[in-house]
């Protein structure tokens, strides 16, 4: 029997997506503070829910063009990127146009800041490399190596190498 969604449940999943806080996105939706997070946990428990959700899901992969290869083209900009391209021989902060686009996508925050005596600071804050390479292992299916192998570090660093070559290719 085909389950057809409400008005409110509809709602549910839309601000479900934004955020997948479950209890905002049940209050957002027009449910009881009072009841929110149990509501959205039960609703998160309806097939037809969980079916409406991965469906818009796809709905946004199609309309935005963002899709699993362009996540993983970007974590891996953040994940291998390299300080030294953002500087040169002596350290001195490269203009922009001289910085490699993949270089610029891992640039968090750029902060100028100017202080007496004609003294400019400019501090440059990327984003974290760790973070990127947990997600793109948890992606590539690298972080669940067999733990009674002894070859697990150097399936891990050869599956890194290769990311980078592909990354540098």
């Amino acid at each position: 029997m085909e389950h057809r969604l409400t008005k409110r449940q509809e709602r549910f999943v839309e601000e479900y997506l934004l955020d997948f806080n479950v209890t905002q996105a049940a209050v957002r939706a027009g449910y009881s503070k009072a009841h929110a997070g149990r509501i959205g946990y039960e609703n998160l428990q309806k097939v037809h829910i969980q079916t409406a959700i991965g469906n818009r899901q796809k709905q946004l992969v199609v309309s935005s063009g963002v899709g699993p290869e362009r996540v993983v083209k970007e974590l891996t900009k953040l994940a291998f990127a390299r300080v030294d391209d953002l500087f040169d021989a002596e350290w001195n902060l490269k203009n922009a146009d001289q910085v490699p686009e993949h270089s610029k996508a891992a640039i968090a925050s750029v902060t100028k800041t100017n202080t007496p005596g004609s003294n400019t600071t400019v501090k440059v804050t990327l984003a974290s490399k760790l973070g990127a390479l947990d997600q793109l292992a948890r992606i590539l299916g690298i972080t669940g190596l067999d733990k009674n192998r002894d070859s697990d570090d150097k399936d891990l660093i050869e599956a890194v190498k290769a990311a980078r070559r592909r990354y540098d290719a």
